[in-house]
């Protein structure tokens, strides 16, 4: 299955509506369903600066410049907020490796940061990692973690 979460409706720079509707499609069928959509409490995380992951069946969606991290559970149709990083990390990346979501560098109300903070979903808690980027590091595309990189 393919999710769209999160979008806008706009013709560049006029009018734009915000999309709170979630849509599954399936590859089998080769159709899009429609979901349910993001609660009303919650559709004002849209952000140009959201990433989403996939942990098992939680897609998981953080939008740092307007403080949100939120999960849509595939599995129950639902959405559900989750605890903050520390940090903002806007202009950060991030990952998911062995279960656990990695996101590391960026900026906050200091400047660029080397920090990674790893977010434990079985826990909703978030721990600052003894790892850290090579430098203070904000607007970067790529962070990949793999199974030869940690210890």
């Amino acid at each position: 299955f393919v999710y769209l979460l999160l979008g806008i409706y706009t013709d560049y720079g006029h009018d734009c509506d915000y999309q709170v509707e979630t849509y599954c499609f399936d590859t089998y069928e080769n159709s899009w369903t429609q979901k349910s959509d993001i609660p009303d409490d919650l559709s004002f995380i849209y952000s140009d600066e959201a990433h989403s992951v996939v942990v098992g069946d939680t897609v998981f969606i953080l939008a740092r410049d307007s403080g949100n991290f939120l999960g849509y559970d595939t599995n129950m149709d639902n959405w559900e907020s989750f605890s903050l990083p520390e940090l903002s990390h806007t202009e950060g990346a991030v990952c998911v490796y062995e279960g656990k979501i990695y996101l590391g560098g960026g900026k906050f109300e200091e400047g660029n940061t080397d920090i990674i903070e790893v977010y434990d979903p079985d826990e909703d808690v978030w721990e600052t990692s003894d790892l850290k980027l090579p430098g203070k590091m904000a607007n970067f595309y790529l962070f990949a973690v793999t199974s030869s990189g940690l210890k």
